[in-house]
């Protein structure tokens, strides 16, 4: 999965698609404003490739990730081999820990509502006062969704998870809810693996209701809305502190 998640993200053969994966890398590290001595999360590191652009422009010994899937955690201590960074699998390594920056870029899509809401009482805990949680997510409907699933159905042929039919195809572009597979499993635990049929709108709702949403931003050109772009970043931060 690494591999073929590499080929088809910021390691495409297709420009626009290497372009589009790379932009929100950059954006992501420009919206977070790091201070000197701020620690960051990345909470769901995937490939260690966030945390790898990070290293550049910041000291890799604040840099840290929890990956939890093994599959994924092994591809990311490749990438991270030497760089400084502090990677783990089990959150509980980091004991007492607070950071000033918790991150989580193209996960909770993925997550179905169970380990979601876990996600989202577990993050707080690991916040520092007057900390930042930024998430991101995929726009899955209206024309990002008729462009990304035509994308899809050309260039895999309709094989896969992302399984295309008319009737799902008309629903993602119209914003219909589209049932989504909850049994698949990566490294054992539950995984969505296709974006197709992922609501933002109804997931803000979702995070707003644990988070103060302090700002929104469309990638990769905000002015346009989130019409007419691929990506949602939300900066957050804690309703109340966590018990």
């Amino acid at each position: 999965m690494p591999d073929e998640y590499l080929s088809y993200t910021y390691q495409s053969p297709v420009a626009i698609k290497r372009w589009l994966h790379q932009k929100r890398f950059l954006d992501a590290l420009r919206l977070l404003q790091v201070k000197p001595g701020d620690t960051i999360l990345d909470y769901g590191a995937g490939d260690g490739h966030f945390l790898e652009i990070a290293a550049q422009e910041h000291d890799p010994s604040l840099l840290y990730g929890y990956e939890p899937a093994e599959e994924l955690f092994l591809q990311a201590k490749q990438t991270l081999n030497s760089s400084g960074v502090t990677l783990e699998r089990d959150l509980a390594t980091f004991g007492p820990m607070k950071f000033n920056r918790v991150v989580c870029m193209e996960v909770c899509e993925h997550l179905p509502d169970s380990e979601l809401q876990h996600l989202f009482s577990t993050v707080p805990r690991y916040m520092a006062p007057g900390g930042i949680f930024m998430v991101s997510v995929p726009i899955e409907s209206g024309l990002p969704a008729l462009a990304k699933n035509a994308f899809r159905y050309l260039k895999y042929q309709n094989r896969g998870h992302d399984r295309l039919t008319l009737s799902i195809y008309l629903r993602t572009v119209l914003g219909l809810p589209v049932p989504r597979r909850t049994d698949e499993l990566l490294s054992g635990l539950r995984y969505m693996y296709s974006h197709i049929g992922f609501d933002f709108k109804s997931f803000e709702r979702n995070l707003r209701s644990r988070f103060v949403v302090k700002k929104r931003y469309c990638s990769p050109a905000n002015f346009l809305g989130s019409g007419l772009n691929v990506t949602m970043y939300y900066i957050c931060a804690v309703t109340q502190p966590p018990s």
